[in-house]
């Protein structure tokens, strides 16, 4: 035997890289447990060895998402082209011709199809382009696909049956399934066990779970359930419509210290108009009703939006109205998007004589994003002083321990033990970092 016979080959590798939201994200975390059960190693960058396959998982939410998209595709096509390249997601589900137009892409695989691997790992044949059934439902999750993470994400309800005239979510999605209270919480329990200290509950339309359970579900019943896991340190609530924000919910808020207080509405404008020819459930009032409720309960909690700026016909009174909803609702952490016609959707047939110019678009965008830095800026120099808990999801060589507050806000703590990620700590707030909007502190003993 030779001194090279007791030498294992090392395992392929593979890379799966993300675009989008929550949901992708935890769709490419089972796309990597996934690999890793088929022998590959796999991580979500590029870093190390040259990867054998690449899976980007992509979103088609607006125009720059799929440029965006298309830009990484190529990327990772003349840098790696020895990789075989696996494009997924929205955009791969709306247009899959674009996406294997490009060269080096070697599989194309819809939504319906993402987790279905076996014939682009098997020998490494290309396989056709697959367009994806639309009608499937929540995808079973598993603990191997984010194992050693503080933060879990737990989908429970995956598509949409409103029919907003910006958005194709339903056509790239499906309808809203949801999935059965007794797997969440199992799930629920099952990443607690692995070491989980906080997890996010998300869906496509997460304020639409339940509607097509006869059980009668909604999400209240699902927060109160995760909530009954022992050993969960915090429960958090992804993006979520204002009018699914119920009283059930609002009274956890109140009663319930380990959910946290922080909610991302789904906003979309702040003018009623506009909200209207959106085919929004919503009204401005909805939004800030909910918002002075969930303070009433709760005073310390803070709050997001989804904002789209520039829908045809968004006149600059409108967009002022968006603004003051922001101000007078002190929404600090804003996902701002830039209005793009999408195909199929009714907001793509209004005469371009109602179109907001782009560069127009572009110059409120950045107004409404300062506005929300500046909330956010505020929001956490009110921190500074106080003592607060922090998760610890990362720990650096420099002694710095890395988490969030329960209120979403990015925190850098000096530690001079050996705290480990996924422990919960005590840190006194000393300063703002004004470049990245960090809090700096030390940790308490």
């Amino acid at each position: 035997m030779s001194d090279t016979d007791d030498i294992s080959p090392s395992p392929p590798t593979a890379a799966v890289l993300t675009l989008g939201c929550r949901v992708n994200q935890t769709d490419s975390g089972r796309i990597r447990h996934l690999l890793e059960q088929k022998g590959y190693r796999a991580g979500s960058g590029l870093d190390g060895a040259a990867p054998e396959v690449v899976v980007i998982n992509t979103c088609s939410v607006t125009l720059e998402s799929d440029r965006q998209a298309r830009q990484l595709v190529r990327k990772v096509a003349r840098n790696h082209p020895d990789a075989e390249i696996v494009v997924t997601g929205c955009y791969a589900q709306r247009a899959p011709e674009e996406l294997r137009a490009i060269e080096g892409v070697g599989h194309v695989l819809g939504n319906g199809e993402k987790f279905d691997l076996d014939g682009v790992v098997a020998d490494r044949r290309l396989i056709p382009i697959k367009v994806a059934a639309t009608e499937r439902g929540v995808e079973p999750q598993s603990d191997g696909a984010v194992a050693g993470r503080t933060r879990a994400t737990l989908q429970i309800q995956n598509g949409c049956d409103e029919r907003c005239t910006f958005c194709i979510v339903p056509s790239v999605r499906g309808r809203s399934v949801s999935q059965p209270l007794s797997d969440i919480l199992e799930q629920a329990r099952t990443l607690v066990e692995i070491g989980h200290g906080e997890i996010v509950l998300t869906g496509i339309n997460l304020g639409a779970y339940g509607r097509d359970l006869e059980s009668g579900e909604t999400v209240s019943r699902v927060v109160r359930g995760v909530l009954q896991l022992p050993g969960l340190r915090r429960l958090r609530l992804s993006s979520i419509d204002p009018v699914d924000v119920e009283q059930a919910l609002i009274d956890l808020f109140a009663t319930e210290p380990r959910l946290c207080p922080h909610l991302h509405l789904s906003v979309q404008s702040g003018d009623d108009t506009i909200l209207k020819r959106m085919h929004r459930r919503n009204s401005r009032q909805d939004v800030l009703d909910r918002i002075v409720a969930l303070r009433r309960v709760r005073p310390e909690i803070t709050f997001g939006a989804d904002l789209i700026v520039g829908f045809p016909t968004e006149s600059p009174e409108a967009f002022r109205n968006s603004l003051s909803l922001v101000e007078q609702g002190g929404i600090g952490h804003l996902h701002v998007f830039r209005y793009s016609d999408r195909p199929g959707v009714a907001a793509a047939d209004i005469p371009r004589r109602f179109r907001v110019p782009d560069q127009e678009i572009k110059r409120r965008s950045g107004v409404l994003r300062a506005l929300g830095e500046r909330i956010l800026n505020q929001q956490n120099w009110r921190m500074v002083g106080q003592s607060v808990p922090i998760l610890v999801e990362k720990r650096r060589r420099d002694g710095l321990i890395e988490g969030h507050s329960a209120h979403f806000l990015t925190v850098h703590a000096l530690d001079r033990g050996q705290t480990q990620p996924g422990a919960m700590v005590l840190v006194q707030i000393e300063a703002l970092e004004r470049s990245g909007g960090v809090l700096m502190g030390r940790v308490v003993d």
